[in-house]
């Protein structure tokens, strides 16, 4: 089947092939092994927070929570 949708699908796209053949899309995205960004086993980085502290304003934070007062 989806030998088929790659032949139709230059023609009129993955969803109309899909949709003539009577096949899910994710069933044809699945058979062809999905995207190799999603299967790798690779951990992806974190992405920095965009409020978060910088070192800085984190240590002067510490400092005072550290000082005499707060003791």
């Amino acid at each position: 089947m989806s030998t088929a949708v790659d032949e139709l699908k230059e023609v009129i796209g993955i969803s109309q092939a899909c949709a003539a053949l009577d096949l899910a899309r994710s069933s044809y995205y699945q058979a062809k092994g999905g995207s190799d960004k999603l299967r790798s086993d690779e951990p992806t980085p974190p992405k920095p927070q965009r409020r978060a502290l910088t070192p800085q304003e984190r240590q002067e934070i510490l400092d005072v929570c550290d000082s005499e007062r707060f003791c």
